[in-house]
């Protein structure tokens, strides 16, 4: 699995938001992104009914985190029906082990480190509202395996939109591709079988 989430790592994840992923005093979101950014957000947030006051006071990349999960709940994606959780569910019935190709802590330092914050919200603002805006197709495409549809709705269509993000998408996807390959590679080289589960994202492209 990318991560094992376990009860621990919720934990975890909730601890480092509060301590790491939240502006201390009066210090906001708007004093670290820049206008584009802060309309693409203020639009967003509109059309969903969020709240602004809670939102600005978390850093850019759990920001994006939240805003992400909230949208794929809002198209009806949730949690608990999630190829991972699912087999993360078999793994523990069986008694299997289960290895993770990264760490919960790992995760959350790279959203609390993106390089430029702007881009990345911009980001995933835009990739949002090219899913949202093509859900139905998504989905068929996942079902089919087409690979080639889903990196041009993950990555093709927001890029276009927004080409200063692709340092962005090197940091998210691209670099912890090869080193969740380099991890791979280890399991290839060993007597034992292991099953690999790793979202749609990181299965597009070259």
């Amino acid at each position: 699995l990318e991560v094992d989430l376990n009860p621990e790592a919720a934990f975890q994840i909730g601890k480092t938001i509060r301590d790491e992923g939240i502006y201390p005093g009066t210090e906001n979101l708007y004093d670290h992104i820049d206008n584009e950014a802060k309309k693409l957000f203020l639009s967003y947030i509109k059309k969903r009914g969020l709240p602004e006051t809670g939102l600005i006071k978390f850093k850019p990349g759990i920001l994006s985190m939240t805003l992400a999960a909230a949208e794929l709940h809002y198209l009806g994606l949730k949690e608990e029906y999630g190829i991972d959780l699912y087999f993360t569910q078999k793994a523990r019935i069986a008694k299997k082990p289960i290895v993770e190709l990264e760490s919960v802590a790992q995760q959350m330092q790279l959203l609390l480190n993106i390089p430029d914050e702007s881009k990345f919200l911009k980001y995933t603002l835009l990739s949002m509202d090219s899913l949202s805006g093509q859900f139905n197709e998504m989905m068929t495409a996942w079902k089919q395996g087409d690979s080639a549809r889903l990196h041009k709705i993950f990555y093709d269509q927001p890029l276009r939109k927004y080409p200063d993000a692709r340092k962005v998408m090197v940091e998210l996807v691209d670099k912890r591709n090869m080193k969740m390959l380099e991890k791979i590679k280890s399991f290839l080289a060993s007597d034992k079988i292991y099953f690999v589960v790793v979202g749609s994202g990181h299965l597009t492209g070259e």
